[in-house]
């Protein structure tokens, strides 16, 4: 580069008034080996241009693929955060709904207690439902046993009274 045209880039630069084009032209220049005696004086000020200019444009390129990135990122992340916070709400529900119709209940299993309605659930509600099955058959069982005393009752012969009595019992 002709020194006259050197120093014209050089003052644009100081008045902040150069290019990105004419910057690039000055550090390359400076980043040389051979370097006009009259300008030396200014070769360490661009030289650290020039670096500083090359550290910004990978920063630049960096963002650039961080920003490509970011979107990608959200899109598998953010379902899974959706994801997440439903099943931790669905279990939260799922909870308060067993409290409210298990509260207290527990069970030893291999010799320990435990009361995680979550864990205990199913096989409490097997149980409740084996319970209410049981008290079904006693409560048939009860109308069973008034019956056949209200149809005894009401024989007035003995001896029939006696071998319907014996045909029940057996």
């Amino acid at each position: 580069m002709k020194p006259d045209k050197l120093a014209h880039i050089i003052s644009l630069y100081f008045d902040g008034r150069t290019t990105l084009r004419q910057e690039r032209k000055l550090y390359a220049y400076f980043r040389r080996s051979d370097i006009d005696p009259a300008f030396k004086r200014y070769a360490a000020l661009f030289r650290d241009m020039a670096a500083a200019d090359k550290a910004l444009c990978t920063t630049v390129a960096h963002r650039s693929t961080l920003q490509r990135f970011l979107p990608r990122a959200a899109a598998v992340v953010l379902p899974a955060l959706v994801l997440s916070g439903s099943l931790l709400l669905y279990r939260h529900r799922l909870y308060d709904r067993l409290a409210d119709k298990y509260e207290g209940s527990y069970m030893i299993v291999g010799g320990q207690r435990t009361d995680n309605l979550l864990k205990i659930h199913k096989q409490l509600a097997r149980t409740l439902s084996e319970a209410d099955k049981t008290e079904q058959r006693i409560s048939k069982l009860k109308s069973a046993e008034e019956a056949e005393q209200e149809i005894l009752s009401s024989i007035g012969d003995p001896r029939i009274r006696a071998a319907i009595e014996q045909a029940y019992n057996e």
